[in-house]
């Protein structure tokens, strides 16, 4: 189910390369792969196949909706699903990683690229007491439930074309691996819109 806030912020209506189109449903379009400690490079959205629904949900092959419709993209947003990170893999993980979303039809185009971090769950230093230390010291608990999402404007370059057409790949070449201390399944959703033709 869409955030309130998201399904009000969706054009009713959009028009896309000179065709209308009209909303069908908000949608949250997901991929998740696991990734492994010396993993430097993850491609996304390539395909559903032997993937639960809770795991993918986009529509086919490097395609977020079928090919005669679009999707316009509001939010996006990563995290890991299969556990929690500890504070040293997150920092790397997330901090060191980065990812790059193009659009590859009608032409190839980056739309954004940024640190991981920028679309991960935060910490949230809220204070908690460490048993583990005789003063009874206070120390700062790492929060995964703050959800952290990247929020973008509706403008045509935020249209994903039905078909193949995603290009979403994260990388961690930076810090020569991920920085993870075993396995981890990383989700990466896009939130927003399909559209399709007016009148069909």
């Amino acid at each position: 189910m869409a955030h309130p806030a998201l399904l009000a912020s969706l054009p009713r209506s959009l028009t896309y390369r000179r065709k209308n189109y009209t909303l069908f449903k908000d949608r949250h379009l997901r991929d998740t792969l696991t990734v492994g400690a010396a993993t430097t490079s993850q491609r996304f959205f390539e395909t559903t196949s032997a993937k639960q629904p809770s795991e993918a949900n986009f529509y086919g092959d490097l395609s977020l909706v079928r090919e005669d419709n679009i999707f316009l993209v509001l939010q996006l947003h990563a995290y890991v699903r299969s556990r929690i990170l500890e504070r040293a893999e997150w920092q790397t993980f997330f901090g060191f990683g980065s990812y790059s979303w193009r659009i590859t039809k009608p032409t190839d185009e980056v739309v954004s690229e940024e640190n991981l971090s920028i679309i991960a769950p935060g910490p949230d230093c809220h204070r908690v007491v460490d048993s583990s230390v005789a003063a009874v010291d206070e120390a700062q608990a790492w929060d995964r439930t703050f959800i952290g999402r990247r929020a973008f404007l509706g403008g045509e370059n935020k249209v994903v074309p039905g078909g193949r057409a995603i290009n979403f790949t994260c990388n961690w070449s930076e810090a020569e691996g991920s920085g993870l201390d075993s396995n981890a399944d990383l989700v990466i959703e896009f939130y927003g819109g399909e559209y399709e033709v007016r009148g069909q």
